[in-house]
């Protein structure tokens, strides 16, 4: 999921500002709120009585919010004077002063006792679940168990109150926080408990008695386009940064108009952050006009915020958007409408009569044709069509295997993975898309030459993967990788990798790894100390264990970086230069240095640093070594080691 609408302002909603004609002696005025991005909504709700603060004219906007605390605002917001003192509908209120608040809580069914069987504990934090919970029973709606929209919808799912906290979405109560989770266990601060309320009063109607009033002469019709709305009916919300305030009145002043008698903005000049939306259209804010009894708003741009399809409303930020036949990290709330045939998303322009754009709606997709526009809901002309991605596919989703010319037997797979990046995948844990790329890890995509298959104990190089009637048909030649080795869960070409032992360097396919911690080289068997090390990509590392994986008939290593004289880097690369001009690039079997009495391999010496190489337990002098190369002799005059490409440039001299 991708972001979601948050319930806490951010500090875009500054912009949002008190309007001056405010009456300042018609509620409590906080010494703490002055500068808090909630002041207007903690403003409001004291002005209405519902709620108050502590000695010293303070509010505390940033501490928690108690259980007691927004039971007592909330049926304050109902317009309720509870009379019940005596009852205990909990065993932890006796003598409580919230005591009547909760009572008649219970009473209208917004607090339920089996759900607290160890007490309420009225001066507990309250979490954003239960806010929910009772926002919604407060307003009479149900319990909403439809699929969850937010990124921790496995959390969500786990709440009691998972279904009210749809619901409280679905109606603009509790939103959701900008990483697209929803926090159901999160504490609700004192400011955050406001923005709830005064959802709560938009949403019951009748939260416009409860603003200060503000002089000025109403405005009745909302113009956009050539759409129009009446203002009070219609369902318009201004949105400043994340937060939606459901307009109930505008009226106009000299050159501002004031939302609800309470918030202030400029007319005539571009305003930033500012949303509107109405009914399915959302549409961003250039600036605001009037003309007579009209609001008129210039739009930068109109999209679309829902989709019903089905008998379900989907909100548009997710709904996957696909753009070709290939993975999208796009949703239609990307997408800005031009007109009917033409939207705009990520910067460019697409063609609805010839581009290929589509959206997914739980598991199926729909090619766009056109956008519908309407004086109510703006929607979509769609029509099914074949998957642009399937998410986890199994093997019922594949249509054939070739390797080379030959077919695998589906039937004989009991399992397929992937090696992607180095690390292995379950055909269940990866994207595929139209276009044959893989996606891994929610965002990475890998093309299919990135991709080795994996079927039981044979390993393919994926060449290509095709999309025939919403199946896949792979592509695939024999690996040119024979063995591999999993290093701390990555896999890696096994002839990439050494093991070393007291400085002796073997390729891993001449070790043999007998059991766990237990290794055989040239014939003799060693329990794994700290005399061994691999190295891998020019570095050497201690290897903490060491075992073999009988299922994927592969070495596994755990390894940590080498400290002292192996910590240092390998040269990734070699460069030979003599007489100025580059002789030789690259350590083959034909470059050879002399150590301990012999020519050896560069493969078999370590060269922690420009100046000395590594052989059998001894350290030798780099400058001045005898290299061969093809039989011709040289000395080593100097050498340049160049970090961050791990390339050495050794200078030759004639022997």
């Amino acid at each position: 999921m991708k972001k979601t609408i948050v319930c806490v302002l951010m500090a875009g909603f500054l912009c949002l500002i008190l309007s001056t004609g405010m009456s300042q002696a018609a509620y409590p005025v906080f010494t703490d709120v002055g500068n808090h991005w909630a002041k207007a909504y903690i403003t409001r709700l004291a002005a209405a009585g519902h709620i108050s603060g502590f000695p010293g004219a303070t509010f505390r906007p940033n501490e928690v919010m108690t259980r007691a605390g927004f039971v007592t605002a909330l049926i304050s917001c109902l317009g309720v004077k509870p009379g019940d003192t005596a009852t205990d509908s909990f065993g932890d209120i006796a003598g409580h002063w919230a005591r009547a608040h909760i009572n008649e809580a219970v009473k209208r069914g917004i607090l339920v006792p089996s759900e607290y069987p160890s007490g309420l504990v009225p001066n507990g934090a309250i979490k954003r679940s239960e806010a929910a919970a009772m926002l919604v029973r407060a307003l009479g709606k149900e319990p909403d168990n439809s699929a969850l929209p937010f990124k921790d919808r496995a959390t969500v799912a786990r709440s009691m109150y998972s279904g009210y906290i749809k619901t409280a979405y679905n109606e603009k109560l509790i939103l959701g926080y900008s990483d697209g989770e929803f926090k159901p266990f999160r504490d609700v601060t004192r400011a955050q408990a406001c923005v709830m309320l005064c959802n709560f009063l938009d949403k019951l109607g009748t939260g416009t008695s409860t603003y200060p009033v503000v002089s000025g002469s109403g405005l009745s019709t909302l113009l956009i386009g050539d759409a129009s709305w009446s203002i009070g009916s219609a369902p318009i919300y201004f949105k400043i940064g994340t937060n939606n305030v459901r307009v109930n009145s505008v009226t106009v002043s000299s050159d501002r108009i004031t939302v609800n008698q309470f918030y202030s903005l400029p007319l005539n000049t571009s305003i930033d952050n500012l949303q509107i939306d109405v009914y399915n259209n959302h549409y961003v804010v250039s600036k605001l006009g009037t003309n007579g009894t009209n609001l008129v708003v210039t739009p930068a741009s109109a999209k679309l915020t829902s989709l019903t399809k089905g008998g379900y409303k989907y909100d548009s930020e997710f709904i996957k958007l696909y753009l070709g036949t290939s993975n999208s990290k796009y949703y239609l709330s990307d997408a800005d409408v031009v007109d009917k045939y033409t939207i705009k998303v990520g910067g460019k322009t697409y063609d609805l009569t010839s581009d290929k754009v589509t959206i997914a709606l739980n598991d199926q997709f729909y090619a766009v044709e056109r956008v519908v526009f309407g004086s109510g809901d703006t929607t979509l002309e769609l029509s099914e069509t074949s998957p642009v991605v399937v998410d986890g596919p199994d093997m019922d989703d594949i249509a054939t295997i070739f390797v080379g010319s030959s077919t695998l037997d589906l039937d004989d797979i009991d399992s397929l993975d992937f090696i992607i990046n180095g690390k292995k995948y379950d055909l269940s844990q990866v994207s595929i898309d139209a276009s044959g790329n893989f996606t891994v890890d929610d965002d990475e995509t890998y093309s299919p030459s990135q991709v080795i298959m994996v079927t039981d104990d044979d390993r393919y190089q994926v060449k290509k993967v095709q999309m025939h009637d919403g199946k896949f048909i792979f592509y695939c030649s024999e690996s040119d990788i024979d063995d591999w080795v999993r290093i701390d869960d990555k896999y890696y070409d096994s002839s990439e990798v050494d093991i070393i032992m007291d400085g002796d360097i073997y390729p891993l396919d001449k070790v043999t790894v007998v059991k766990r911690n237990v290794l055989r080289i040239d014939g003799r068997q060693y329990s794994l100390d700290s005399s061994f090390k691999c190295r891998l990509d020019g570095t050497v590392y201690d290897i903490d264990e060491i075992d073999y994986d009988t299922s994927m008939e592969t070495v596994t290593m755990e390894v940590s970086k080498a400290t002292g004289y192996y910590g240092a880097s390998q040269p990734s690369e070699y460069v030979f230069y003599y007489n100025g001009k580059v002789y030789q690039r690259g350590a083959n079997d034909d470059v050879n240095i002399y150590a301990d009495g012999g020519w050896r391999d560069f493969d078999d010496i370590l060269i922690p640093d420009p100046a000395h190489f590594y052989y059998d337990g001894s350290t030798y002098d780099l400058i001045g070594a005898r290299v061969r190369i093809d039989d011709v002799e040289f000395k080593v005059k100097d050498t340049a080691w160049y970090g961050l490409s791990e390339e050495l440039d050794v200078y030759l001299n004639k022997s």
